[in-house]
Protein backbone atom coordinates (compact mmCIF):
# COMPACT_ATOMS: atom_id res chain seq x y z
CA UNK A 1 0.00 0.00 0.00
CA UNK A 2 1.40 3.46 -0.69
CA UNK A 3 0.86 6.35 1.51
CA UNK A 4 0.24 9.97 -0.49
CA UNK A 5 2.76 13.01 0.49
CA UNK A 6 2.01 15.23 2.71
CA UNK A 7 0.83 18.11 0.85
CA UNK A 8 0.79 21.69 2.83
CA UNK A 9 -3.01 23.28 3.54
CA UNK A 10 -3.03 27.16 3.64
CA UNK A 11 -3.86 27.80 6.74
CA UNK A 12 -6.27 31.08 7.78
CA UNK A 13 -6.35 32.68 10.65
CA UNK A 14 -9.95 31.94 11.72
CA UNK A 15 -9.00 28.16 11.51
CA UNK A 16 -10.52 26.63 14.64
CA UNK A 17 -8.42 25.46 17.38
CA UNK A 18 -9.40 23.75 20.86
CA UNK A 19 -7.73 25.93 23.34
CA UNK A 20 -8.92 23.47 25.80
CA UNK A 21 -6.70 20.70 25.03
CA UNK A 22 -3.71 19.97 27.17
CA UNK A 23 -1.45 19.36 24.34
CA UNK A 24 1.07 21.49 21.34
CA UNK A 25 -1.58 22.94 19.64
CA UNK A 26 -3.30 24.96 22.93
CA UNK A 27 0.16 26.71 23.57
CA UNK A 28 0.80 30.60 22.47
CA UNK A 29 2.28 31.04 19.50
CA UNK A 30 5.51 32.18 21.05
CA UNK A 31 5.96 29.51 23.39
CA UNK A 32 5.78 27.03 20.13
CA UNK A 33 8.38 28.78 18.66
CA UNK A 34 10.92 28.75 21.63
CA UNK A 35 10.21 25.16 21.98
CA UNK A 36 11.21 24.54 18.35
CA UNK A 37 14.63 26.59 18.96
CA UNK A 38 15.57 23.22 20.84
CA UNK A 39 15.03 20.98 17.95
CA UNK A 40 17.20 19.64 15.22
CA UNK A 41 16.50 20.58 11.47
CA UNK A 42 15.44 17.21 10.86
CA UNK A 43 12.78 17.43 13.83
CA UNK A 44 11.03 20.74 12.83
CA UNK A 45 10.80 19.59 9.37
CA UNK A 46 8.86 16.49 10.40
CA UNK A 47 6.91 17.86 12.95
CA UNK A 48 5.46 21.34 10.85
CA UNK A 49 4.39 18.72 8.21
CA UNK A 50 2.01 17.26 11.34
CA UNK A 51 -0.63 19.58 10.85
CA UNK A 52 -1.40 22.98 9.17
CA UNK A 53 -1.11 25.49 12.74
CA UNK A 54 2.52 24.30 13.34
CA UNK A 55 3.51 24.74 9.49
CA UNK A 56 2.02 28.33 10.13
CA UNK A 57 3.65 28.77 13.09
CA UNK A 58 7.34 27.77 11.36
CA UNK A 59 6.84 29.88 8.14
CA UNK A 60 4.79 32.98 9.20
CA UNK A 61 5.71 36.36 9.52
CA UNK A 62 10.00 36.61 9.91
CA UNK A 63 9.58 33.01 12.12
CA UNK A 64 11.33 31.32 8.63
CA UNK A 65 14.74 33.89 9.13
CA UNK A 66 15.25 33.06 12.75
CA UNK A 67 15.39 29.00 12.13
CA UNK A 68 18.05 30.79 9.11
CA UNK A 69 19.95 32.03 11.25
CA UNK A 70 20.24 29.27 13.68
CA UNK A 71 21.03 26.72 11.04
CA UNK A 72 24.00 29.33 9.69
CA UNK A 73 24.70 29.20 13.62
CA UNK A 74 25.11 25.79 13.91
CA UNK A 75 27.66 25.96 10.98
CA UNK A 76 29.68 28.03 12.63
CA UNK A 77 29.71 26.07 15.49
CA UNK A 78 31.14 23.43 14.30
CA UNK A 79 34.46 25.52 13.90
CA UNK A 80 34.20 26.69 18.08
CA UNK A 81 36.08 25.38 20.56
CA UNK A 82 34.25 25.09 23.10
CA UNK A 83 33.73 23.66 26.50
CA UNK A 84 30.27 22.01 27.07
CA UNK A 85 28.95 20.76 30.22
CA UNK A 86 26.39 18.73 31.61
CA UNK A 87 26.52 16.55 28.33
CA UNK A 88 24.35 18.97 26.24
CA UNK A 89 25.25 21.79 23.50
CA UNK A 90 22.93 23.67 24.59
CA UNK A 91 25.09 23.87 27.77
CA UNK A 92 28.02 25.57 26.09
CA UNK A 93 29.55 27.96 28.71
CA UNK A 94 33.05 28.61 26.93
CA UNK A 95 33.18 30.46 23.00
CA UNK A 96 36.03 31.12 21.39
CA UNK A 97 35.09 33.18 18.47
CA UNK A 98 38.26 33.67 17.01
CA UNK A 99 37.48 33.93 13.05
CA UNK A 100 33.82 35.00 13.82
CA UNK A 101 31.97 37.84 12.54
CA UNK A 102 30.05 39.51 15.75
CA UNK A 103 26.65 40.16 14.21
CA UNK A 104 23.41 41.30 15.77
CA UNK A 105 22.09 38.01 14.34
CA UNK A 106 24.57 35.95 14.82
CA UNK A 107 24.97 37.14 18.67
CA UNK A 108 21.28 37.16 18.74
CA UNK A 109 21.09 33.51 18.00
CA UNK A 110 24.06 32.28 20.16
CA UNK A 111 22.21 34.35 22.93
CA UNK A 112 19.36 32.42 22.40
CA UNK A 113 20.38 28.40 21.64
CA UNK A 114 23.21 29.14 24.39
CA UNK A 115 22.26 30.93 27.54
CA UNK A 116 25.05 29.63 29.79
CA UNK A 117 27.93 30.92 27.83
CA UNK A 118 30.03 32.38 30.80
CA UNK A 119 33.26 32.75 29.01
CA UNK A 120 34.11 34.25 25.54
CA UNK A 121 37.37 34.91 23.35
CA UNK A 122 36.24 37.48 20.76
CA UNK A 123 37.56 37.93 16.92
CA UNK A 124 40.38 40.42 17.12
CA UNK A 125 38.71 42.74 14.50
CA UNK A 126 35.76 43.50 16.25
CA UNK A 127 34.81 47.08 16.66
CA UNK A 128 33.34 48.90 19.33
CA UNK A 129 29.76 48.99 18.07
CA UNK A 130 30.04 44.97 18.45
CA UNK A 131 31.66 44.60 21.73
CA UNK A 132 28.61 46.53 22.89
CA UNK A 133 26.46 43.70 21.09
CA UNK A 134 28.43 41.41 23.19
CA UNK A 135 27.87 42.76 26.27
CA UNK A 136 24.11 43.36 25.87
CA UNK A 137 23.66 39.80 24.87
CA UNK A 138 25.73 38.17 27.14
CA UNK A 139 25.25 39.91 30.36
CA UNK A 140 26.36 37.10 32.87
CA UNK A 141 29.68 37.01 31.34
CA UNK A 142 32.59 36.02 33.95
CA UNK A 143 35.53 36.13 31.17
CA UNK A 144 36.02 37.78 28.44
CA UNK A 145 39.12 37.58 26.33
CA UNK A 146 39.79 40.73 24.09
CA UNK A 147 43.29 40.43 23.41
CA UNK A 148 44.97 41.86 20.55
CA UNK A 149 41.40 44.08 19.57
CA UNK A 150 43.40 46.98 18.54
CA UNK A 151 40.37 48.43 17.23
CA UNK A 152 38.82 48.89 21.03
CA UNK A 153 38.92 52.13 22.22
CA UNK A 154 36.94 54.25 25.10
CA UNK A 155 34.01 53.86 23.03
CA UNK A 156 33.66 49.76 23.53
CA UNK A 157 34.95 50.13 26.47
CA UNK A 158 32.30 52.26 28.43
CA UNK A 159 29.86 49.40 27.91
CA UNK A 160 32.05 46.65 30.54
CA UNK A 161 30.69 48.53 33.54
CA UNK A 162 27.91 46.95 33.52
CA UNK A 163 29.37 43.17 33.60
CA UNK A 164 29.28 42.70 36.93
CA UNK A 165 29.68 39.22 37.39
CA UNK A 166 33.45 39.76 35.21
CA UNK A 167 36.37 38.18 37.01
CA UNK A 168 38.77 38.15 34.28
CA UNK A 169 39.43 40.56 31.87
CA UNK A 170 42.30 40.21 28.86
CA UNK A 171 43.03 43.47 27.41
CA UNK A 172 46.61 42.44 26.22
CA UNK A 173 47.75 44.20 23.14
CA UNK A 174 44.79 46.45 22.52
CA UNK A 175 46.86 49.30 21.44
CA UNK A 176 44.60 52.02 21.50
CA UNK A 177 43.98 51.87 25.29
CA UNK A 178 44.83 54.93 27.61
CA UNK A 179 44.49 56.31 31.11
CA UNK A 180 41.39 57.39 30.18
CA UNK A 181 40.03 54.14 29.21
CA UNK A 182 40.86 52.57 32.26
CA UNK A 183 38.55 54.61 34.21
CA UNK A 184 35.98 52.53 33.05
CA UNK A 185 37.17 49.45 34.95
CA UNK A 186 36.57 50.92 38.06
CA UNK A 187 33.41 49.56 39.00
CA UNK A 188 34.42 45.87 37.78
CA UNK A 189 35.48 44.88 41.41
CA UNK A 190 34.73 41.30 41.12
CA UNK A 191 37.42 41.29 38.72
CA UNK A 192 40.32 38.72 40.14
CA UNK A 193 42.64 38.49 36.73
CA UNK A 194 43.86 41.74 34.73
CA UNK A 195 45.97 41.56 31.58
CA UNK A 196 46.61 44.80 30.21
CA UNK A 197 50.64 43.69 28.59
CA UNK A 198 51.76 45.55 25.85
CA UNK A 199 49.03 48.89 26.44
CA UNK A 200 51.67 51.24 25.90
CA UNK A 201 49.74 54.28 26.24
CA UNK A 202 48.93 53.78 29.76
CA UNK A 203 51.32 55.32 32.25
CA UNK A 204 51.83 55.98 36.21
CA UNK A 205 47.94 57.92 35.89
CA UNK A 206 46.24 54.99 34.19
CA UNK A 207 47.59 52.82 37.12
CA UNK A 208 45.29 55.28 39.62
CA UNK A 209 42.21 53.96 38.12
CA UNK A 210 42.98 49.97 39.26
CA UNK A 211 43.34 51.09 42.69
CA UNK A 212 40.02 50.07 44.17
CA UNK A 213 40.21 47.02 42.57
CA UNK A 214 40.96 45.18 45.44
CA UNK A 215 40.38 41.51 44.90
CA UNK A 216 42.60 41.34 41.58
CA UNK A 217 44.87 38.38 42.27
CA UNK A 218 46.76 38.46 38.98
CA UNK A 219 47.72 41.75 36.93
CA UNK A 220 49.73 41.84 34.14
CA UNK A 221 51.57 44.96 33.06
CA UNK A 222 54.53 43.54 31.03
CA UNK A 223 55.72 46.16 28.64
CA UNK A 224 53.75 48.92 29.46
CA UNK A 225 56.78 51.00 28.60
CA UNK A 226 55.77 54.01 30.31
CA UNK A 227 55.08 53.36 33.34
CA UNK A 228 57.51 54.55 36.18
CA UNK A 229 58.41 53.87 39.74
CA UNK A 230 55.77 56.63 40.59
CA UNK A 231 53.13 54.68 39.01
CA UNK A 232 53.60 51.96 41.53
CA UNK A 233 52.21 53.55 44.39
CA UNK A 234 48.93 52.79 43.23
CA UNK A 235 49.40 49.20 43.46
CA UNK A 236 50.01 48.96 47.36
CA UNK A 237 46.29 48.86 47.73
CA UNK A 238 46.09 45.48 45.81
CA UNK A 239 46.57 43.37 48.81
CA UNK A 240 44.99 40.15 47.52
CA UNK A 241 47.55 40.02 44.40
CA UNK A 242 49.49 36.63 43.82
CA UNK A 243 50.79 37.06 40.45
CA UNK A 244 52.64 40.58 38.97
CA UNK A 245 54.39 40.75 35.57
CA UNK A 246 56.40 43.58 35.28
CA UNK A 247 58.61 42.43 32.45
CA UNK A 248 59.97 45.07 29.87
CA UNK A 249 60.07 48.11 32.29
CA UNK A 250 63.81 48.89 31.72
CA UNK A 251 62.92 52.17 33.23
CA UNK A 252 62.05 50.71 36.90
CA UNK A 253 64.58 51.03 39.92
CA UNK A 254 64.74 49.76 43.07
CA UNK A 255 62.21 52.66 44.25
CA UNK A 256 59.51 51.39 42.37
CA UNK A 257 59.89 48.32 43.90
CA UNK A 258 59.68 49.78 47.30
CA UNK A 259 55.73 50.34 46.73
CA UNK A 260 55.17 46.75 46.61
CA UNK A 261 56.41 45.74 50.22
CA UNK A 262 52.64 45.68 50.86
CA UNK A 263 51.98 43.07 48.86
CA UNK A 264 52.45 40.42 51.50
CA UNK A 265 50.84 37.81 49.67
CA UNK A 266 52.62 37.56 45.96
CA UNK A 267 53.86 34.28 45.17
CA UNK A 268 54.80 35.30 41.78
CA UNK A 269 56.60 38.30 40.82
CA UNK A 270 58.35 38.56 36.42
CA UNK A 271 61.13 41.41 36.71
CA UNK A 272 62.25 40.19 33.32
CA UNK A 273 64.38 42.59 31.48
CA UNK A 274 64.45 45.55 34.05
CA UNK A 275 67.38 45.99 33.93
CA UNK A 276 67.80 48.77 36.52
CA UNK A 277 66.48 46.53 39.37
CA UNK A 278 69.46 46.05 42.05
CA UNK A 279 70.36 43.41 44.65
CA UNK A 280 69.37 46.11 47.27
CA UNK A 281 66.26 46.32 45.53
CA UNK A 282 65.36 42.64 45.79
Amino acid sequence: MSIAPFTQVPYTATEHRDTDSPCLMSLPVELIHKIFTYLSTDDRKQLQSTCRHLYQCMTSGGTWKLFLKMETLALQMTTFRCRVIDGSINHVCDLDMTGMECSFDILEALAMKYPNIRTIKVNPNISDAELALIVEKFPRLENLNLSECENITNEGLTHLSTLINLTSLDLGVCMLITDADLGQLRGLTNLTRLDLKFCRNITDRGLGHLSGLTNLTSLDLSYCSQITDAGFAHLSTLINLRSLDLQGHPQITDAGLGHLRELTNLRSLNLGYCNRITDEGL
